[in-house]
């Protein structure tokens, strides 16, 4: 999830869609939880990820028993 330094910055204004398990899987897929955000662009998205306040959220929620799986999809204009 992006840091909240990423949603407070006009730069990179992110808006949460949706987080929620899938309502059915198929073939490979991974019946976990799944969190959508939008950004304005593929950069933005690519930029907040990529900024310190993204990296130290990361290390505080630690690694224990979690996997992450992230992905960025260019959207539709």
């Amino acid at each position: 999830m992006p840091s909240s330094q990423c949603r407070r910055s006009k730069a990179l204004v992110a808006v949460f869609l949706r987080a929620a398990i899938p309502a059915k899987t198929y073939e490979a897929g991974m019946n976990e939880r799944v969190v959508l955000v939008e950004f304005p662009s593929l950069h933005k998205a690519v930029a907040c990820h990529d900024t310190p306040a993204y990296k130290e959220a990361l290390k505080a929620l630690g690694t224990g028993n979690v996997e992450r799986d992230m992905r960025v999809v260019e959207g539709i204009a």
